[in-house]
C-alpha cells in the first residue's frame, strides 16, 4: 500500500461513514487495506465475500442473469445497504457498497475484464463502472486496480478527494448517480414493472430475479406461508421470494399505503420481497424467466381452468405456454378445500403441460389455515 493510499484509508477512517461492503469476483484487497489501517472499525460495519455462485445467490436472495454487471452490483449495494442499516448503532451516515468484477484467471475469458462499484446512502446511488483493456495486466494488477475504486468511491463518499487511477488510453471509467429510492406510486401508475424491496425504502426497479416466487396478498402473512416457503427452498434448492401484485383481477388495485403496511410483515425476515402489477402467472412469468411459481391447490386449479379464461381453452394453452417459452414452471401445494385435502395428483392438467407441474407431498408439508380465515378473527393490513 502506496502512502497516498494510506493517507485516504487514514482520512475515511477519520470521518464519522460507515460501510458494509459486499465484493466478488475482484475487489477483496480492498478489504484487507482498510482493516490494515488503524481505525479501521470506525468505518467497516462489515466485509462479505460471495465468490461461489451459491454463496452470491443467498446474499442476494435469488439468482442473477449475469454476476459481474452492474445490474448485479447495484442490487449487492441495496442489499449491503439495508445490511448496514440494520448495523447501525446510532445516528451515523452509513452506506453500502456492491463490487462484482470479472477479471483475469487462470484460463482464456471470452467476455471483457470489468469492474462494477455502486454505493448506496441515504440520498444517492452512485455507480462507477470500467472495461478494462486485456492482455496489459497481470491479474494481480487488476485486483489492485478494483480495489483501488472500491477505495476510491468510499472516499468520494466520505467527501474524500482521492486521485483517479492511471488508466490506459482507451480506458475510461463511467460514473452515474440517481437518487436513492423509488416511491411506491412508480410501481402503481405503471412507469416501472416491479421493485424488488431489499428492506424499508431500499427497492431496485425492474430486476428480473430467478427464484421460487411465491405470490400472495398476505392480508395476513401468517406461519403457514413462511413454511410453504422454507418447504419450497428445501425442495428446490434455491431460495424463496415472496410477491405481492398491486392488482388483482377480482380486486381493487391496492394503494401505496395498503403495500406499505403489508411490507412491513416482512422486515424482519430473510426473504426479499418483490412489488409487481401482474395478476396473472403468464404475465408474471415474462417479469421472472426460469423461476418457479409456488402456490396453493386451490391457484393452480384456477390457473388450469378455462373459466378464467373466458371459458376459451386457447387462450389458457397460450397463457401456459408463456410460462414455458419463460423457462418458467409451478410447485403446488395442498390444500384443505372443504373436508378433503387436495394434492396436484386430483388436479385435472391439459394434456401437454404436466411437465410443468409438480406437487409438495403432504408429508412435507400441510398447513390447514388461510389468510381468509385469520381476517374473519380481526382485523390485518
Amino acid at each position: 500500500m502506496d502512502n497516498p493510499l494510506r493517507t485516504a484509508i487514514e482520512q475515511i477512517h477519520a470521518t464519522s461513514l460507515k460501510a458494509a461492503l459486499v465484493v466478488t469476483g475482484a475487489g477483496s484487497q480492498a478489504a484487507a487495506w482498510l482493516l490494515g489501517v488503524a481505525g479501521a472499525s470506525r468505518t467497516v460495519l462489515e466485509v462479505t465475500i460471495p465468490y461461489a455462485s451459491r454463496s452470491l445467490i443467498d446474499y442476494l436472495g435469488w439468482q442473477p442473469r449475469q454476476y459481474a454487471s452492474a445490474e448485479t452490483a447495484l442490487s449487492l449495494s441495496a442489499a449491503a445497504y439495508a445490511r448496514a442499516l440494520h448495523l447501525q448503532t446510532g445516528s451515523e451516515p452509513v452506506v453500502g457498497l456492491g463490487c462484482t468484477a470479472a477479471i483475469a484467471t487462470d484460463r482464456l475469458k471470452r467476455g471483457e475484464h470489468r469492474c462494477h462499484i455502486t454505493l448506496w446512502d441515504r440520498h444517492s446511488v452512485t455507480s462507477h463502472s470500467l472495461v478494462l483493456t486485456k492482455g496489459v495486466r497481470s491479474r494481480e494488477e487488476e485486483e489492485t486496480l478494483a480495489s483501488y475504486l472500491v477505495i476510491m468511491a468510499l472516499a468520494r463518499a466520505a467527501g474524500i478527494p482521492v486521485k483517479p487511477p492511471e488508466l490506459k488510453a482507451d480506458e475510461q471509467i463511467v460514473t452515474a448517480v440517481q437518487a436513492a429510492g423509488i416511491p411506491l406510486d412508480h410501481l402503481l401508475s405503471g412507469y416501472v414493472d416491479s421493485l424488488t424491496v431489499y428492506g424499508p425504502g431500499i427497492v431496485v426497479p425492474d430486476e428480473k430475479p430467478c427464484a421460487a416466487i411465491l405470490s400472495g396478498s398476505f392480508a395476513p402473512l401468517h406461519e403457514g406461508h413462511l413454511q410453504l416457503g422454507r418447504v419450497a427452498s428445501y425442495l428446490l434448492d434455491r431460495p424463496v421470494m415472496f410477491e405481492i401484485a398491486t392488482h388483482n383481477v377480482d380486486k381493487s388495485p391496492l394503494t401505496a399505503g395498503v403495500l406499505t403496511r403489508r411490507l412491513a410483515q416482512f422486515e424482519r425476515l430473510p426473504n426479499r420481497v418483490i412489488l409487481s402489477r401482474e395478476p396473472l402467472y403468464c404475465d408474471k412469468a415474462m417479469l421472472y424467466p426460469g423461476s418457479v411459481f409456488v402456490l396453493g391447490y386451490d391457484t393452480a386449479a384456477r390457473a388450469v381452468d378455462p373459466a378464467y379464461y373466458h371459458d376459451d381453452p386457447t387462450n389458457m394453452a397460450e397463457a401456459l405456454s408463456a410460462v414455458r417459452s419463460a423457462g418458467c414452471r409451478f410447485l403446488v401445494a395442498g390444500r384443505l378445500m372443504g373436508d378433503r385435502f387436495h394434492t396436484l395428483d386430483d388436479l385435472v392438467i391439459p394434456p401437454g403441460y404436466e411437465d410443468l407441474f409438480n406437487g409438495i407431498p403432504a408429508d412435507l408439508f400441510r398447513a390447514d389455515i388461510s389468510s381468509t380465515e385469520l381476517r374473519q378473527r380481526g382485523p390485518t393490513c
